[in-house]
């Protein structure tokens, strides 16, 4: 049975074999390496290990078919082709004859003594660039502890190739099947998050175009724009330094660099994407922290305070001539927002920003999209969180996401 194809259980108890087997083969092996080398022999060819073992540690193991070991050893390909040959288990680096450490094996063994036969051989998975499969079974008429292997790889998993290695010519045939291009609208959002770019260059960070020439800021802003890039997402938070002054780091991203960079993708003709997190540094689902100024105040406090500073920082950012198009009240707000958990809470806070932006897009006779940002949703509870934004009368007009697939 191929590894891949066993259930789950089977390969669970039989990963629990081979490394119980693996532990107890390196015990006879100096340094702790496994190695496995099997000799090319005739009939009743015999592999052996350099060190020895008494008779009680020897092992037989039966081929996947369920026929018991030949007196002799027989390498078969997934052609179903055999021929006397070495079995060497290879390891990730290339090296025959040695697993070293680093590399995943997983042997599986089944002992058993013989009064007049005594065999031993162990099944190792190695995985490879590429990978084929191939099995082997050793017999041994002494008492010599045997140190066979199997090296199992799957380069090309069908059974039906002739020839592993072989590649197979593909020849394309006329079909009814047609699938139409998608065309995007217009006003479809291609766009980066470009918050730590100021911090960059500052920092003395270049950067350059495909031909190697160097970029000033509106020459990168312009290549982001020839790449089809229309909008740029810049995150801002409250306060982002310490009591000295000294900036927590993550790009610097307060309302100033906001702007700044915000004013260089403006005269590229690309959009903005205001991103309160309403934290002094990162806000995601593992900390939703309230800024130091907002830390001991009452929830009808921080509401007041989140609608005013959103209020003050956007009409600083529009003033500033930067086109924003759209603001995000939070940032990854599964878990909370601003130090607040409970979702009656945190929806008093989602409209008190979504006021705010309201409020100043009328003021500017400017269009700006309200966002709200969750992450997860491979958790399946953004029907839930749509739900409770409904029931508690929340404005917004887009639903974000993160999606994280690693």
């Amino acid at each position: 049975m191929h590894w891949k194809k066993m259930s789950d259980w089977k390969r669970k108890l039989l990963a629990g074999a081979m490394a119980f087997a693996l532990m107890a083969s390196s015990l006879a092996v100096p340094d702790g390496t496994l190695s496995a080398v099997a000799e090319e022999t005739t009939a009743g060819a015999v592999s052996e290990d350099t060190d020895t073992a008494s008779a009680d540690d020897q092992a037989v193991v039966e081929r996947e078919t369920g026929s018991s070991a030949e007196p002799s050893a027989v390498v078969e390909n997934e052609t179903g082709a055999s021929s006397d040959a070495a079995a060497v288990t290879e390891s990730e680096t290339g090296a025959s004859g040695q697993t070293s450490a680093g590399t995943d094996t997983q042997t599986d063994a089944n002992t058993e003594t013989d009064s007049n036969t005594d065999t031993s051989t162990s099944q190792s998975e190695t995985t490879s660039g590429t990978q084929s499969e191939t099995t082997a079974s050793v017999s041994s008429s002494s008492n010599t502890q045997t140190n066979a292997a199997v090296a199992y790889t799957d380069a090309d998993e069908s059974e039906e190739t002739e020839e592993a290695t072989e590649t197979e010519e593909i020849t394309p045939v006329e079909s009814d099947i047609a699938v139409d291009r998608v065309a995007l609208p217009e006003n479809f959002m291609e766009g980066v998050d470009i918050s730590s770019y100021a911090s960059l260059i500052d920092s003395g960070v270049t950067f350059y175009d495909f031909e190697g020439n160097e970029l000033d800021e509106a020459g990168f802003f312009e290549l982001l724009a020839e790449c089809g890039v229309n909008y740029v997402r810049i995150r801002v938070w409250n306060d982002p330094y310490d009591a000295e002054g000294n900036s927590y780091g993550g790009g610097n991203c307060d309302t100033d660099t906001a702007i700044r960079i915000g004013q260089w993708a403006t005269e590229a003709g690309l959009k903005v994407a205001i991103d309160f997190h309403y934290s002094d540094f990162w806000a995601d689902p593992g900390k939703q922290y309230a800024p130091k100024a907002w830390a001991d105040m009452t929830l009808e406090e921080k509401t007041e305070a989140l609608e005013t500073w959103t209020k003050e920082s956007l009409s600083a950012i529009l003033d500033a001539g930067v086109d924003v198009g759209m603001v995000q009240i939070g940032n990854e707000t599964t878990t909370g927002i601003a130090g607040e958990t409970d979702w009656s809470n945190m929806c008093r806070l989602f409209s008190a920003g979504s006021a705010a932006v309201r409020a100043v897009s009328a003021e500017y006779g400017q269009e700006i999209l309200v966002a709200l940002h969750f992450t997860n949703p491979e958790s399946g509870k953004y029907e839930t969180y749509a739900q409770i934004l409904y029931q508690n009368g929340v404005d917004y007009d887009v639903f974000a996401s993160s999606y994280y697939p690693y």
